[in-house]
């Protein structure tokens, strides 16, 4: 459970810098000081209670009102694609490149024939490596540039994540490290799923009460 650096194939475990919890209590203490009740406060119709008894208390009567069918998103296993498209080290730049093009992918992971990750490439790696080889073009120079191995093109350093990841630890990361996708992986370093910014974005428009707390 938690992230992993993916580094040339190697799996290395990277500790949270972070928790979603403590930033909930934190936030909590934060809004309870911030509403303390003043000694003009006392004839409110609840004196007694704090704000943060009544926020909940109304959470959850709205929670009760939504269709039974319908369960909370927590883990990455719930939001993943799944399987993934991936390529592998010696497919051409080419192969990539029309992945990208026909999928209107961003990232695309690179695999082992076991499924063991070695790297993704991005979108933008591959326009600036087009981009070269038309400038190299354009100057005389004869290259077959988009018969390469994509081998070298690779990122090799990826951050991954397991299905039992918290969605919201996920995000946090993806907009911390300004990355645009999370490889997940099983217990024995295969890659299962993989979710992106996109992922995130449509489970919270399709499927979560939009309710945010400040």
């Amino acid at each position: 459970m938690g992230f992993n650096w993916i580094v040339e194939g190697v799996r290395m475990p990277i500790p949270l810098e972070f928790s979603s919890t403590q930033r909930q209590v934190k936030r909590v203490q934060q809004i309870e000081k911030e509403h303390k009740p003043q000694d003009n406060e006392e004839d409110s119709p609840h004196p007694k209670e704090s704000v943060m008894q009544r926020m909940v208390e109304k959470t959850y009567r709205h929670s009760k009102q939504m269709p039974e069918e319908r369960k909370q998103a927590v883990c990455a296993s719930q939001i993943m694609t799944s399987p993934v498209i991936t390529l592998e080290p010696d497919n051409t730049i080419e192969d990539v490149w029309n992945l990208i093009l026909k999928q209107r992918f961003r990232h695309v992971p690179i695999v082992t024939k076991d499924k063991t990750i070695v790297g993704i490439v991005s979108d933008r790696d591959m326009l600036r490596e087009i981009a070269t080889m038309g400038a190299a073009v354009s100057s005389g120079v004869d290259r077959t540039g988009m018969q390469k191995s994509i081998s070298s093109l690779i990122k090799t350093k990826v951050l991954t994540a397991s299905p039992e990841t918290e969605i919201r630890e996920i995000a946090h990361i993806l907009f911390e490290k300004r990355i645009g996708s999370m490889p997940i992986l099983d217990e024995n370093g295969r890659l299962i799923g993989i979710i992106t910014r996109s992922d995130i974005l449509r489970a919270i428009i399709n499927h979560a009460p939009f309710d945010l707390w400040i």
